[in-house]
């Protein structure tokens, strides 16, 4: 079994999925629950049987995901999300049999899944009309709001929603702002919120600059830290979208400007 991942990353990560299976019940969610945890051991290990034999209908008295078919039912959806947790335990048992061939201190980041997490402000506009967008181009947007809390505090919360593949930033005028001197003379400037700029930062650093997309309204105030970064422009006529099939495409994402226009 060769890794393309640390075995340590591989191993907390098959655990966090596990965890996620335990909240869920309904039919689409599970199903594309299967569909990242499929697309994970795919990215995870070259040439094993694992990756496989999860998502393979002919396979279905292996597979714990081989129920999916036309004629699947509640009471057996529900016994093979069992089975496919089983499952991968199973993996992590074996798992722990394999030489670590990578750097411990990879980032888990590497890793390309279509799980693309949205940091946004309150325009509620502008963040469903980049989520429709990243659907229709085959990617998963991920809501922080929209996901289960599971009896978790925010940034546990937030710790287990962020690992995705690329990050898209809404810095959207939410806020207004300036220096002391020009609030005492009323010169206010728009800003993005702040929980927007805490989790900018922290998807540069987990993620790298370059799985990372900012779209901009006009006139918001940039950060000074950053002001090499390129952002781009949240217009009328949405030919950020164009923008952001670029962006995504050049962080390696397989997708097309077809699906959007």
């Amino acid at each position: 079994m060769e890794l393309l991942l640390p075995k340590n990353d591989i191993e907390r990560h098959i655990k966090d999925i596990i965890s996620e299976a335990e909240d869920l019940s309904e039919l689409e969610s599970l199903y594309k629950w299967g569909q990242r945890t499929k697309d994970y051991l795919l990215n995870s290990i070259r040439e094993n049987e694992f990756a496989d034999n999860f998502w393979s209908d002919s396979k279905a008295d292996y597979s714990p995901m081989g129920f999916f078919s036309k004629n699947f039912t509640v009471s057996k959806y529900a016994f093979d999300k069992q089975r496919a947790m089983k499952f991968l335990k199973l993996f992590i048992s074996d798992l722990e049999k394999v030489e670590a061939t990578l750097p411990d201190n990879m980032p888990i980041n590497n890793l390309q899944n279509n799980r693309v997490f949205i940091v946004h402000g309150h325009d509620e506009a502008v963040k469903q009309k980049v989520a429709r967008t990243l659907e229709q181009l085959g990617l998963e947007p991920i809501i922080l709001s929209d996901q289960p809390n599971g009896g978790k505090t925010i940034i546990e919360k937030f710790e287990k929603e962020s690992k995705a593949g690329f990050a898209v930033v809404l810095m959207t005028a939410d806020d207004q702002g300036g220096s002391n001197s020009d609030v005492s003379v009323g010169n206010l400037t728009p800003r993005a919120r702040q929980n927007v700029l805490l989790e900018l930062g922290y998807f540069f650093g987990k993620l790298g600059r370059e799985c990372v997309c900012v779209l901009k309204e006009q006139n918001v105030e940039v950060p000074t830290d950053i002001l090499g970064i390129v952002y781009e422009e949240i217009d009328a006529n949405d030919s950020w979208k164009i923008k952001l099939v670029k962006e995504l495409k050049a962080a390696g994402y397989d997708v097309s400007a077809d699906n959007i226009i």
